[in-house]
Order: structure tokens, then sequence, then C-alpha cells
């Protein structure tokens, strides 16, 4: 099947190669915005069965508009053998939506050959008191200086770099690219997930925060959550220099997870294959969990209990001088230390299991190491 497939590939190669045409596109619109609630540019490609195509698609938008008018432009060269493939700028009105396409809807194409590349701008007003939802495949996107009601961002292939976005809400995907956001505000909630690719974000303010990535790495600059604050990777590591939320939850399937700074109410870490790295903790309380690396903590203030469990790994804990805390210790196959002066010993021959107090008790840092060491610093 794969063979003839192949085969009707390459015959309609060649037939197909004299009949093809050069196309100039060289388009723009305007339109006024006046009513307009919602823009949807619903630019993904059409269908297209047994069909060759090399060309290239890049998007802009920009809210740097001074009127109430959407601006667009569609430039580029293209080589078709089907002059209703040649993409165009169509809008329609329904009601108080506006829909912008390059092709209309629903259409379908057969035996299509086509290379080049297209360019695609939008300029919105400097804020737009409405939705607005971008959906493009294939092609690389750049959104700048939007401030409007919310903003989705729906990319099938392609990296996306997202700059200078104030909104209610903010939801950004991607199926198959990478994914740079920096300056992003949200009144209400931020959602930024890609299955395929990097996640790259800095200076991120909303009230609620939830990234993903199914396979590839998270790296974030300054992320601040007043509520929850939700970081997930499937195959992939996490690095952060400050994150702070009401309530926050990382977890790495497959990769380290280092902090530079986390400052949360309540926190959960867990990689489950890989070290957990925090350089500076602030939390109410936190629990972290290491199927398979190594633990390092370093506390500079705590109001809650801080649990650590670690399967496989070394666990250093590191709390700021005069602590007062109470501790259970368990080491299954390694060693204790600690600087702080613990009262009471459970099995203290064996030195892998201490219960204590250190300087007249208070919360509980509860540690479980089933191999490796536990180590707690006095700083």
């Amino acid at each position: 099947m794969k063979k003839m497939l192949l085969i009707i590939i390459a015959i309609l190669s060649v037939s197909t190669a004299a009949s093809a045409a050069s196309f100039n596109i060289d388009e723009r619109k305007e339109e006024n915005l006046s009513g307009i609630q919602k823009i949807v540019f619903e630019l993904k490609s059409p269908a297209c069965a047994i069909c060759i195509s090399t060309g290239s698609q890049s998007y802009s938008f920009a809210g740097k508009g001074r009127s109430e008018k959407l601006s667009l432009v569609l430039e580029g060269d293209l080589k078709s053998n089907n002059k209703q493939a040649v993409p165009s700028l169509i809008t329609r009105k329904n009601g108080d939506v506006l829909f912008v396409r390059l092709y209309e809807e629903n259409s379908l194409f057969f035996g299509l050959i086509q290379s080049g590349s297209v360019y695609f701008s939008a300029e919105l007003p400097e804020y737009f008191d409405g939705k607005i939802e971008i959906r493009t495949s294939s092609g690389d996107s750049v959104v700048t200086d939007i401030k409007s009601k919310s903003l989705l961002i729906d990319s099938s292939s392609g990296d996306n770099d997202i700059v200078r976005i104030e909104a209610e809400n903010i939801d950004i995907s991607a199926s198959s690219g990478d994914i740079t956001g920096e300056e992003l505000s949200a009144v209400r909630d931020i959602r930024v997930k890609a299955s395929s690719g990097d996640i790259s974000l800095n200076e991120v303010l909303s009230n609620n925060a939830e990234v993903r990535a199914s396979s590839g790495r998270i790296n974030i600059g300054r992320l601040r959550a007043a509520g929850d604050l939700i970081i997930h990777a499937s195959s992939g590591r996490i690095e952060a220099e400050y994150l702070e939320g009401s309530s926050a939850l990382i977890d790495a399937n497959s990769g380290r997870i280092t902090i530079e700074e986390l400052i949360a109410e309540k926190a959960g870490v867990k990689a489950s294959s890989g070290d957990i790295t925090v350089s500076a903790l602030s939390a109410g309380s936190a629990d972290f969990e290491a199927s398979s690396g190594e633990t390092t903590i370093l506390a500079t203030g705590f109001n809650g209990d801080i649990n650590i469990k670690s399967s496989s790994g070394d666990v250093t804990l590191s709390l700021p001088s005069g602590s007062a805390f109470s501790a259970n210790l368990n080491a299954s196959s390694g060693k204790i230390r600690s600087d702080f002066r613990l009262l009471t010993e459970v099995n203290g021959d064996k030195k892998n299991e201490i219960r204590g107090e250190a300087n007249g008790g208070g919360y509980s840092v509860r540690i479980k190491a089933s191999s490796g060491d536990i180590t707690i610093k006095e700083r």
C-alpha cells in the first residue's frame, strides 16, 4: 500500500510539474471592528489528499493600530498546479463575530503540488474589547502587544513567540513546536501547553497558571500566580528562576527539577526520574518526592510541615539557624547527619532512624530515604 502511494505521488509530480503556474500574492484589506466582540483567525491549511507541499508560511499579529480597524496583509510567491489552492484574504461577519480565513471553509484539494512562501500579518487596535482566537498550521507565529478580554492561540505545527500580552484569560497550545512567552499578564488564568516542543516563559503574572509540556523542556524566568500554579513535564526537565503561587504543584515524569526560588503557601514537587533542587524555599508547607535522584532543599523560611520522600538518592535539607522543629528521619539504607541537636533518638545504634525536637520542637520535618543518606544543615 505504501509503495503504491509513492508511485501515485511520483506520477502526479511528473504530470503536474509542467502545468504548475507561478503566483505573486500581494493583498491588503481593512475591516471595521465596530460592534465586533470576537475575532477568529482560522488560518489552518485546508484538507488535502495525496498532496506535495514544500511551501512555508509565517504569521504575525500585533496590537499597535491607532484606529478601530483590523488591517490585514498577505504577501508571497507560490508555484501551484491549482489556482484555487492559492491563499487569499477572506473575511466574513456573523453577528458580532469576524472570521478571517485564507481558504474557503471546508476546502478540499486532491493531487496538489505547491511550493513557495506566504506571509500573513494582522494589525489590531491597541486594545480590542473582545475575544481573539488565532488558529494556525504549518508555520511560525509572532504575537505581540495584544490587549483584549481573552486570547487563544492554537498552533498545529510551528514555533510561537508571544510577547507583551494583557487579557483576562490567555490560552496557548502547540501540537508540534516551541512556545516562547514574555511579559504575559492575565487577570484570571494563563494556560500554556506544548505537545511536542519546549516552553520558555518569563515575566508571567496571573491569578492561576498552568504550564504543561508532553515532550519537551520547561524553562521559566519569573512566574507569579496569586492562586494555583501547576507545572508538569511528561518527558523533559523543569528549570525556573522564580516561582510564586498560593498553591504550587510541580512535577516531572522524566527529568530533573531545578528551582532557584520557590514561594508558596503550599508546595508539592515531584520528580519520577531526576534530581530535585530548590535553592531558596519559602513555604507554609511543602512536600517533595524523588523516585530516582538526589533532593537538595534550602529553606529560607517555613511556616508549616516539610515532608521529603526519596526512593533512591541522598536528601539534603538546609534550615535557618535556630529553627525549631520536630524531626522524624528514616534512612533505610544510609546514614543520618544533623547540624541541629535533636533531643531524642530512636535506634541510635543503627543511626538510620531519628525522632527528636530541635530548639523545643515545632513544625514537622519528615524525611524518608529508602536508599541514600539524610543530611540536615543549619544555615
